[in-house]
């Protein structure tokens, strides 16, 4: 496999063993964009404040992310998941939290 990473360090392009290539564009660090050796769109990223809140597929499908804050907290303690039917799943993420981000 071979591997490009732009000058922030981030992954640019990589090309496997049987050709196969996948290209990424960022903003700052945050990853934008993904495309197949066609250069069709696998997903794209969008962000506020550092966080994705939209990714739109290759396929159409579009996913968004509402997070829920805890007053004083440094992490999200939820997130509603709105599916591309319209439905929506809430997950509680502090489990996935290290301790070191839990800690006041």
């Amino acid at each position: 496999m071979k591997y490009s990473y732009n000058s922030d360090g981030m992954l640019e392009w990589v090309i496997r063993s049987d050709g196969a290539e996948r290209r990424y564009e960022y903003d700052g660090r945050l990853m934008t964009a993904a495309f197949d050796e066609r250069g069709r769109t696998l997903v794209r990223n969008a962000y506020r404040s550092g966080l994705v809140v939209r990714q739109q597929y290759g396929n159409g499908d579009v996913y968004t992310y509402d997070y829920d804050w805890t007053p004083g907290a440094r992490f999200a303690s939820g997130v509603v998941v709105t599916l591309p039917d319209q439905s929506q799943k809430t997950l509680d993420v502090t489990g996935s939290v290290s301790e070191f981000l839990g800690r006041r």
